[in-house]
């Protein structure tokens, strides 16, 4: 249920975040999926894309990755459809979540900063119940 890692070609349907968690993120060299839902956000497959079918390698030697934002920021440089559940509650169209794909140096530092960040609230919330105790 959370980050995907693929050190090679990433084909097919991907899911990143199964049980509702949009902070998910898939990693890849060379990503070419037929779909991608993170955290119930669904990424359209752009006209321009035929996904893993008779696709050549695109591989870059740069690591990807999909993630979802927030917003109709400039970085948005994919399209997404709303899942049913998002449809009926308006809720991605309210937030306008979207997923986007781009070099996953920025985000793979991101990734390891909140893994850090948890460790320690983990670490301070264990060290004031031992205390209280």
């Amino acid at each position: 249920g959370g980050d995907v890692f693929v050190w090679g070609s990433l084909r097919g349907d991907v899911v990143a975040g199964s049980k509702g968690d949009q902070r998910a993120k898939i990693f890849s060299l060379d990503f070419r999926p037929s779909s991608v839902v993170i955290g119930g956000v669904r990424r359209a497959n752009p006209a321009s894309e035929t996904g893993a079918a008779g696709a050549t390698s695109r591989a870059t030697g740069v690591p990807q990755v999909a993630e979802v934002i927030e917003g109709r920021g400039v970085g948005v440089m994919t399209n997404a459809v709303r899942t049913a559940k998002d449809t009926e509650s308006g809720r991605a169209e309210k937030k306008g979540r979207r997923i986007i794909v781009s070099p996953a140096n920025g985000a793979a530092a991101r990734l390891a900063e909140d893994a850090s960040r948890r460790e320690a609230a983990v670490a301070a919330a264990t060290a004031a119940r031992a205390a209280s105790n």
